[in-house]
């Protein structure tokens, strides 16, 4: 996939609804809500083209981001906030393709801990560098710009 770094994808890859292609701050002026949804979809493919850049799905690469340390299965459940099974059809692609691996838990014989192999430590930090173009993005905005932004989401309920 061909990507310039610094932007956000020039084209769609997936059928999901196109990126807005309009003036954002029209579409602001108009929907503060069509905004965020907008904020939202650019984000996903951008971090869809990120994952996919290191062999992953944008689920997969959430879920190795996770692994900061050694974690067992239903951690990882929990914090991604889905299905144990979800999960561990996650791992069981992960461990395939030889991003984590699963080792017994010295504390609990019945469980199963999921650490990184050095290939996902290597999309850990390709996934953090492309993720901190993001960041940067939103540190070039003016204080304005950025207050603006933090103000939509101060107020927004936390479903999570």
């Amino acid at each position: 996939m061909d990507h310039q770094r610094n932007s956000w994808p020039a084209h769609r890859t997936d059928r999901r609804a196109p990126a807005y292609d309009g003036d954002v701050s029209e579409s602001c002026d108009k929907s503060p809500l069509r905004l965020l949804v907008q904020l939202a979809e650019r984000l996903r493919s951008f971090m869809d083209v990120a994952a996919a850049e290191s062999g992953l799905t944008a689920q997969q690469a959430e879920l190795l981001m996770f692994l900061d340390e050694p974690r067992r299965m239903h951690e990882l459940a929990d914090q991604k906030l889905c299905d144990p099974s979800s999960v561990t059809s996650m791992v069981k692609r992960l461990e395939r393709d030889g991003f984590v691996k699963r080792e017994v838990d010295p504390d609990d014989r019945r469980a199963r801990i999921i650490r990184t192999t050095a290939k996902g430590r290597r999309a850990q930090q390709h996934f953090e560098q492309r993720a901190a173009e993001v960041t940067q993005m939103v540190h070039e905005l003016d204080p304005d710009e950025r207050a603006a932004l933090r103000g939509l989401f101060d107020g927004a309920p936390d479903h999570g």
